[in-house]
């Protein structure tokens, strides 16, 4: 459960019109040739690029999403230079889980009407393809981005990058499998988001675990468990002369317990109830040192039983590379500080 470590990872797809192949028959060369500038390009500034073969008919998008999607790309970049008609792009990309940006790829940074002829236009009209796929993806409930402007000017970049960024907290999100640990903070409604829109389009279900079952995990840590991770909590922090041994033992119980959890479903993410957790006398604890033991590490969590915002943690903590959980309690208006 490390943080993510590898490099933002971008696809690029690359379409052209079929009917082109008739126009111009070095288009496709042309096309690779334009899109391993860009790639490069884009490598310079540290992204991790896949370029997708050339797609002209539904079939090859829809093996292009899939290759994508088995290589664990954040973003699809679906870079329009010549027209393609979105009925051909459109049916794939609305089905991928993976997060869309388009973009009227150029090779012209600068229009000479003098020198515009058909072989500039050739990959130089990408815009109202553009248009096209934007207005039918968006009739699809499909969410996308749309990004403008030439690979070599200098801002290009900078305003790629966050796109990418929320690819990566968006699929890390998708892939979190959270779990709840005692329900949600009763009353507390606001949390309570689970049958969301956004979070029904990312097919994200969690793993529901009573406190009852928590506290069975715990009674079946041994004592050499325990003892291993009390010790290492004395050499990583600065303990109180009144921090019991039974309040350290079982606050590791806790933890392992925790972590044998996450490990048994493959989870990235939890949403501990403390209220729950903690009138539970088998459990008397709210596992807050376990959460952030475990949040140091990449996982996310939030408390309340709040297991959307546990996975936005992990998303935001693989995409920003830290992120963590905190309530704000208290402001103080003359000084200007907040207490976390």
């Amino acid at each position: 459960m490390a943080l993510q470590t590898d490099k933002l990872r971008i696809g690029v797809l690359l379409p052209v019109a079929d009917l082109y192949h008739r126009l111009w028959s070095d288009i496709d060369d042309g096309l690779q040739r334009l899109a391993h500038g860009v790639a490069e390009r884009l490598r310079s500034a540290g992204l991790d690029v896949l370029c997708s073969l050339v797609v002209s008919v539904p079939e090859q998008v829809t093996a292009a999403c899939a290759d994508f999607d088995n290589h664990g790309v954040d973003l699809i970049l679906v870079a329009l230079a010549p027209y393609c008609p979105s009925g051909v792009l459109a049916p794939a990309l609305a089905q991928s889980r993976i997060p869309v940006l388009l973009w009227p790829m150029q090779s012209l940074l600068r229009l000479e009407p003098a020198e515009y002829d058909a072989e500039a236009i050739k990959l130089n009209h990408g815009v109202h393809a553009v248009q096209d796929l934007a207005n039918v993806l968006g009739k699809t409930g499909k969410p996308f981005g749309v990004i403008h402007g030439h690979h070599e000017q200098p801002d290009f970049l900078s305003r790629l990058m966050p796109w990418v960024q929320a690819g990566r907290i968006v699929r890390s999100m998708q892939n979190a499998n959270p779990v709840q640990v005692g329900g949600h903070f009763e009353y507390m409604l606001d949390l309570q988001v689970g049958e969301a829109e956004f979070v029904r389009r990312m097919g994200v279900v969690p793993e529901l675990v009573t406190t009852a079952e928590f506290a069975e995990l715990m009674a079946g840590v041994t004592d050499e468990q325990t003892i291993e991770y009390v010790e290492r909590y004395r050499r990583t922090f600065e303990m109180g002369s009144d921090l019991g041994a039974l309040l350290q033992a079982k606050t590791a119980r806790g933890e392992i317990a925790l972590r044998g959890l996450l490990e048994h479903v493959d989870s990235h993410a939890c949403g501990l109830n403390f209220l729950g957790l903690c009138n539970d006398k088998r459990v008397a604890d709210g596992l807050h040192v376990a959460a952030s033991v475990l949040m140091s590490e990449g996982v996310g969590y939030a408390g309340e039983g709040d297991w959307v915002t546990a996975m936005l943690v992990r998303g935001m903590q693989q995409g920003f590379g830290v992120a963590s959980f905190s309530e704000v309690f208290s402001i103080g208006y003359e000084d200007n500080r907040l207490l976390l």
